[in-house]
């Protein structure tokens, strides 16, 4: 049956320099897929599933693809992907359960990427929504192995939250926190990056009627704390938060409006100030 699958993580393939050892082979991972039943008819439902493929040798190979777990995932909440010490590698994703539960959970390898454990429940939020919300959560790995999750739900009291909850021993997540403070507006887009001491950021867009920010609150080592919200955005309307580890600290970036033109922001956050 054919396969189509989304390539979520870019290969660096440049060419080795003359008398120099090549790069180390990339094994990453290809996830994210529709299965079409060559039968299906037009009233029919498609099966969307998570998909698996390594691809070797530098980019130059694509493995046979694979189901990660037998469940349907809400196809339109993009996956999150996540490399740890040495093969270890885990993927994230909004799974749906019966009755239109639209949980997180995330599936391990211990071979880089030849075969996954069954799915875990990150938490059990319990936020049944008959719709794809197009909210995806991310995953992060430190070199102790210990991952980090955030992810944006409606099951809790009623309004939209941004959860975090760290898996100390990168297996079992714990209890999770809830990241933004602030009533009267809407998180969203929530991203993460952690270094390989385990500490990092979390950056999010906030939202009102009228004025979007982009806020930050800082990771504790192992994600034992979270420092105070902080405003990074100075427009009126900023949006679409990116985050990246960069030497000495992270790197945030967003759009923002300055009318009459759109700007993208690149701002240094310093390992330091994650310490406050």
């Amino acid at each position: 049956m054919p396969i189509l699958v989304m390539l979520v993580l870019a290969l660096a393939a440049a060419p080795a320099v003359a008398q120099q050892p090549p790069p180390p082979t990339l094994d990453p991972v290809v996830v994210e897929g529709t299965r079409v039943p060559p039968e299906r008819t037009a009233t029919e439902q498609e099966a969307r599933e998570e998909l698996m493929a390594r691809v070797p040798e530098r980019g130059t190979r694509l493995e046979r693809v694979a189901r990660l777990d037998g469940g349907e995932t809400c196809v339109c909440c993009r996956v999150s992907l996540s490399a740890g010490p040495g093969d270890a590698t885990a993927v994230l994703w909004r799974k749906v359960f019966a009755d239109d539960v639209r949980d997180v959970v995330v599936s391990r390898s211990s071979d880089g990427g030849r075969t996954f454990a069954p799915a875990t429940i990150v938490h059990a939020d319990g936020w049944k929504i008959s719709a794809c919300p197009h909210r995806g959560g991310r995953l992060a790995t430190d070199a102790r192995g210990r991952q980090y999750a955030v992810w944006y739900t409606e099951a809790t009291a009623d309004r939209p939250d941004v959860l975090f909850a760290v898996a100390p021993d990168g297996r079992r997540f714990g209890p999770p926190r809830r990241v933004n403070t602030a009533r009267g507006s809407v998180p969203d887009h929530a991203r993460l990056a952690m270094n390989a001491t385990g500490r990092g950021i979390l950056v999010w867009e906030d939202s009102t009627a009228v004025r979007r920010r982009i806020l930050l609150r800082s990771i504790g080592e192992g994600g034992r704390s979270l420092g105070p919200v902080r405003s990074l955005s100075q427009a009126i309307k900023a949006w679409a938060p990116e985050v990246a580890v960069a030497p000495g600290g992270f790197l945030v970036a967003w759009h923002e409006e300055r009318f009459p033109a759109t700007r993208t922001i690149v701002q240094h956050v310093s390992s330091e100030e994650t310490r406050r």
